[in-house]
């Protein structure tokens, strides 16, 4: 396994905001496309390590938290968690869009791509507290697989 990086993200809020401000919604759907795309990906990196299908989320939250993602928490107890909460320093990294929105669009479609890869069908990820918005010290991103268009 490679050596882990801290990853740059006042760099990272940097080019995201630049997105979105330059490509609206479409530049927020690029980010979650592009997240959904490497969360499916760490999750097909882990199978082919062995992990078991029942560990999976957690150890793809391992796995980010040793890129310098900081506090993923989520209780999985076995099972796909209905919310995870993000801290710093991603969400220090992050400060409120023009219209105060949620701005962690990547993020948002890295763990849409766990749950999809782990359980085999769609979920809804949304981000229901942003800290990029000021409304917490961390983002809480909700997910549901009930809601999710099949």
């Amino acid at each position: 396994m490679a050596s882990a990086t801290s990853f740059p993200f006042g760099l990272f809020a940097e080019i995201t905001r630049e997105v979105v401000d330059r490509r609206g919604a479409e530049g927020a759907e690029m980010l979650y496309a592009a997240g959904l795309a490497f969360g499916e990906s760490v999750i097909d990196a882990l199978r082919s390590d062995g992990v078991s299908v029942n560990a999976l989320f957690g150890a793809a939250l391992e796995r980010a938290s040793g890129w310098g993602f900081g506090a993923l928490a989520a209780n999985t107890q076995g099972q796909i968690p209905s919310e995870v909460n993000v801290g710093a320093p991603v969400s220090a990294a992050w400060t409120a869009s023009p219209d105060g929105g949620p701005q962690c669009h990547l993020l948002r479609g890295i763990l849409a791509g766990f749950v999809q890869r782990i359980a085999r069908r769609p979920v809804d990820v949304v981000e229901a507290v942003c800290a990029g918005a000021g409304e917490a010290s961390a983002c809480t991103f909700k997910l549901n697989l009930d809601a999710a268009p099949i």
